[in-house]
This record gives structure tokens, C-alpha cells and sequence, in this order.
């Protein structure tokens, strides 16, 4: 039941947890006392951190928006980083530990992950001058490395389980591809917004150069075939060259991906 909830909160890209009380008028001020709430940035975060900042960030969205931890800020910057660390996903690669275990911690971080990404892009979305587009960039290319690496574990866990107490979980594994498939084409979405700065869209379009082969043996057959079409109509809009040329590479793959008729 755990595991479906959050595979249903992938899916539906959730707004985040449920709301907390309202924030003190006094907190409303600067922001600085959930600042000091969230997990200390000096140790790797596991699930329980990551739920811990989902809520605090939406409280902050809501009482003091513009002290969202900032990518490169003095005061939160460190906070920021921490919240992107790869290293906080390195033990869905210890073999050593448990298939479940590990399962449950990708999925667990990837859901909460996905509710603070939802509250930067309201943020952004609300307060333009603001400017969020780094920090939305960032929390993408995690997102999407942390698929990257969750999503051989739980095809291998849900359809031929190592764990003999673990029986293949074929309907989950098929919602775990439908989620993966709303991920790229969100993160695709991110890409055709012109709002955003040039140097962080070709930060995002590098990425996602990077994963498509993953992404594309891994997403359902109906999503790779709509693939083509959507990359397609962002080529034909994009006036910049390197991502006009990094679309053209993007496009190539979803192409070659797309089985001969």
C-alpha cells in the first residue's frame, strides 16, 4: 500500500504533503527560523529527511517564499546543495543492502523530491522576479538521475525478485514506467519554457541527452511513440542553435528508439 501511494504520487506530479498549520505572522517575516528546521546539509539525506524539508518548504511558500533555499545564496546555498546531492542516492547502489529496502528509499525520495520541485515551480510561477529557473533545473536533473537509478532495481525487485519473500508486482512496475514517463516529458515541458535563461535550459537539455537512452528502453511503448512528435514541435520553435542542435540529438534517439513498422 505504501509503495502505491507514492507511485500514485508520482503520477499525478502532487502539489505536496498536506498542508501544515500557517506559519506564526512573526515567522512571516524572513523565513529564517524554517531555514534553521531543515536538516542539517553536513550529513547525506535519507526519506525522512527529505519528507521533513517537503513540508517545511511548503510552509515557506507560503509565509515567506523568497527565503527558499537558493542555489548559490550565502545563508541557504548549502541547504540547496544538499538537497540535490547525488550522494544522498548512492545506497540505491549498495548491493549489500537489502532489494526492498532500497527500492522503498528511491521511491520515498523521488516522491518527496517531486513535491518540493512542484513548490519551487509554484514559487516561480507566482513571484517572476523571483527568478527560480536554477534551482528548477537542478531539482530536475536529480530527479531524473534518481529514476535512473531506481528504476533498475524495481524492475528487477517487481518482475524477477532475487528476495524470495518478494513476489513480482507487475501492476506496480507498469505504474513505475507510466510515472517515469511523466517525469521526462514534465522535464521536456521545462525545456520548451522561454522564460528561463538559455544557460540553464542547456543544462537541463544535457541532461536529459544524457538519460534519454535509459528513459526511452524504459518508458511505455504508447509514451516513446509520442515522443518523436512532441520533440518535433519544440525543434521547430527553438531559435537558439546548441539547443535547437541538442533537440536534433534528442530527437535522433526517440527516432531510433521507435521500432520499423
Amino acid at each position: 500500500m505504501v509503495l502505491k501511494l507514492i507511485l500514485m504520487l508520482l503520477l499525478a506530479q502532487a502539489a505536496g504533503p498536506a498542508a501544515p498549520q500557517p506559519a506564526p505572522d512573526s515567522l512571516r517575516i524572513s523565513g529564517e527560523y524554517l531555514l534553521q528546521e531543515l536538516p542539517s546539509p553536513d550529513r547525506i539525506w535519507g526519506v525522512q529527511e527529505y519528507q521533513h524539508t517537503a513540508i517545511l518548504l511548503d510552509v515557506m511558500a507560503s509565509s515567506a517564499p523568497e527565503s527558499l533555499p537558493r542555489r548559490l545564496s550565502p545563508r541557504s546555498g548549502a541547504l540547496f546543495a544538499r538537497l540535490v546531492n547525488l550522494d544522498n542516492i548512492a545506497p540505491i547502489k549498495r548491493t549489500e543492502l537489502p532489494a526492498g529496502a532500497r527500492l522503498e528509499l528511491g521511491l520515498g525520495i523521488l516522491a518527496t523530491q517531486s513535491s518540493v520541485l512542484e513548490t519551487y515551480s509554484q514559487v516561480g510561477k507566482s513571484l517572476p522576479l523571483v527568478p527560480l529557473d536554477a534551482e528548477i533545473v537542478d531539482l530536475l536533473n536529480f530527479q531524473l538521475y534518481l529514476l535512473e537509478s531506481t528504476f533498475p532495481l524495481a524492475r528487477d525487485t517487481m518482475l524477477n525478485p532475487s528476495d524470495s519473500t518478494l513476489a513480482p508486482r507487475k501492476a506496480d512496475y507498469e505504474l513505475i514506467r507510466q510515472s517515469m514517463a511523466t517525469v521526462l516529458f514534465g522535464a521536456l515541458a521545462t525545456l520548451a519554457e522561454h522564460s528561463y535563461k538559455t544557460s540553464e535550459l542547456l543544462r537541463l537539455a544535457k541532461t536529459l541527452d544524457e538519460v534519454m537512452p535509459f528513459f526511452l528502453a524504459a518508458i511505455p511503448d504508447s509514451a516513446r511513440a509520442e515522443l518523436p512528435v512532441r520533440l518535433t514541435d519544440m525543434k521547430a520553435k527553438e531559435s537558439d542553435p546548441e539547443l535547437n542542435q541538442l533537440l536534433t540529438r534528442l530527437l535522433q534517439r526517440a527516432n531510433e528508439a521507435i521500432p520499423p513498422k
